[in-house]
């Protein structure tokens, strides 16, 4: 069972819950912020505490540790992305992304001229 009211943008616009699942006890969270994936999962070894991780890198401090439930842990990633600031990459790729759209936008203007 998927859970799809959780399945949307939270107070920032730059964390995005992708996916709940409790059947299997797992979330995904992105962020615009961090360009990384954070999984919420639960150990498949008859364990009763949720642990999260990241897709590349190292998991930061305030994340490591077990959590009790699927939700403290979804919050407690969320609460982590929205006080952090952005990461010089996630910087780099938005303002190299912003720097095209302008250039391709003044390459249309002097087009329709």
């Amino acid at each position: 069972m998927t859970n799809t009211e959780l399945n949307k943008s939270l107070a920032s616009p730059s964390t995005v819950v992708e996916l709940v699942d409790h059947d299997k006890q797992y979330a995904r969270l992105t962020s615009t912020k961090h360009l990384l994936t954070f999984d919420v999962y639960k150990p498949r070894y008859n364990y009763n505490f949720f642990r999260v991780k990241v897709n590349k890198g190292s998991l930061p401090q305030a994340l490591s540790g077990d959590y009790s439930s699927l939700t403290k842990a979804i919050n407690a990633v969320t609460h982590y992305l929205n006080t952090t600031p952005e990461t010089q990459g996630a910087k780099n790729e938005r303002l190299h992304k912003e720097r095209q759209e302008r250039n391709a936008a003044r390459a249309d203007s002097t087009n329709s001229k």
